[in-house]
């Protein structure tokens, strides 16, 4: 079929090529964290998280993500990054590059999880 009609092989392409570069841009570089927010670099953007915003940060042990499951976003290639979803946790928003010095940040109305080593945010 794909043979004797391109259309559709091209249009497959597309899509998993679409998917590939989403998921290239959605790769965590590094994050800077300043007296007023915490900002997770992007490859395609930066994400702010205003300090005034957050709840609390605690550091996360890889057991708590065993219910874990992806609901959108990349678990594994180029890192854990997008939507996921856990019994624990709820709802949260992932940039890692790795399961270690996993932190838990609460938002008023979010919740991130980065890797990132713990004392990054002492003394703040």
């Amino acid at each position: 079929m794909i043979h004797s009609n391109p259309i559709p092989g091209c249009a497959i392409s597309s899509v998993i090529i679409g998917l590939m570069v989403y998921t290239i841009l959605q790769c965590p570089l590094y994050i800077i964290n300043s007296r007023k927010q915490i900002s997770i670099k992007l490859i395609g953007k930066t994400i702010n998280i205003n300090k005034d915003d957050i709840l609390f940060i605690r550091k996360i042990d890889k057991v708590e993500l065993n219910s874990a499951y992806r609901a959108g976003g990349s678990g594994g290639y180029f890192g854990y990054t997008g939507k996921f979803k856990s019994l624990e946790i709820g709802t949260f928003y992932m940039y890692a590059t790795e399961f270690y010095n996993l932190q838990l940040i609460v938002t008023k109305d979010k919740k991130y999880m980065i890797s990132c080593s713990f004392d990054k945010f002492e003394n703040e």
